[in-house]
């Protein structure tokens, strides 16, 4: 396990660490008195997120509010999220779609009486569902491609990649016909042209 290796090598060479990972530096701190310097009394110092190619090609150029570096553009992201999404008053307005969205998941299990019904499926088209209305206003016509895309995309987030590591090969890896960022983004974006269908 990564972080066993970790504690061995902090055993041998100290609580704080500079490792170098391919041509990227890191600074590895196991000790609890200097991870407190570096989450809560540095924290602005060491608040950026690392680069990586998913980000970029996934997130827009890392322009989201989840990949977006550490500053006064993350900052109004913030803000608009709280302000737009998050406040009271905007999640009580969204109210009647996730009633209306919960019902016609319950009528769907009232009606398959009788049968097999994957909950975990349901639950997810209906979440999704939520967030669609939300977002732009209806459900994609295209909502499990979509889905199994995103899901895709988060397992592939969580890996280590490469290029990540050697930051001089991101051009190989974007030469590469089969390059899965470039399907899929094009797949991902697919929930425009669900909307397309739907008002033609």
């Amino acid at each position: 396990m990564p972080h066993h290796r970790l504690r061995d090598l902090a055993a041998k060479y100290g609580p704080i660490m500079h490792l170098k990972l391919g041509e990227v530096s890191n600074i590895v701190v196991t000790s609890p008195e200097i991870a407190y310097e570096v989450m809560k009394t540095h924290d602005a110092n060491f608040a950026n997120r690392p680069e990586c190619l998913f980000a970029k090609l996934f997130a827009y150029n890392a322009t989201d509010i989840e990949f977006s570096p550490c500053g006064e553009y993350w900052r109004q992201l913030r803000k608009i999220c709280t302000m737009e999404l998050l406040s009271s008053k905007r999640v009580q307005s969204f109210r009647s779609i996730r009633e209306d969205e919960m019902s016609k998941m319950v009528k769907t299990i009232c009606e398959s009486e009788g049968s097999i019904v994957n909950l975990s499926e349901m639950v997810t088209l209906t979440t999704y569902g939520i967030t669609g209305r939300v977002a732009i206003g209806k459900r994609s016509t295209n909502q499990k491609v979509l889905i199994s895309t995103i899901e895709e995309a988060i397992l592939l987030s969580g890996e280590l990649w490469v290029t990540d590591m050697f930051p001089s090969t991101r051009m190989i890896q974007l030469m590469r016909d089969d390059c899965w960022w470039w399907r899929n983004n094009i797949k991902c974006c697919g929930v425009g042209d669900g909307r397309n269908d739907e008002e033609t």
